[in-house]
């Protein structure tokens, strides 16, 4: 930039004027600036277990795009107990039981 009379000259001849075009060119790339340090899933809450001190937590994942998991479960016994099935809970990954 270089003033001459009070008026400033940028390197491309022109006086500083913006068109429309470059003004919205701007404002939609900021905008994508923005969006992009932006997670997509601020709103979502993931599935958790508490911790109970001095127990061990067990997550397992999978990643399956057309699995229902409203009819999906994960079946697990313990030693000298029955089994029972675990819920999938939907996650970053795909799904996760939490054990």
């Amino acid at each position: 930039m270089i003033v001459i009379g009070g008026k400033k000259w940028y390197a491309d001849g022109t006086k500083g004027e913006m068109n429309m075009t470059k003004r919205m060119l701007s404002l939609l790339t900021a905008l994508l600036m923005l969006l992009a340090v932006i997670p997509v899933s601020a709103g979502a809450e993931e599935y958790t277990l508490p911790m109970e001190e001095g127990k061990n937590q067990i997550v397992f994942y999978w990643d399956a795009e057309d699995a229902d998991l409203e009819n999906c479960d994960m079946w697990i016994w313990f030693p000298n107990a029955d089994g029972r099935g675990y819920l999938f809970n939907p996650c970053e990954y795909g799904a996760k039981v939490v054990l």
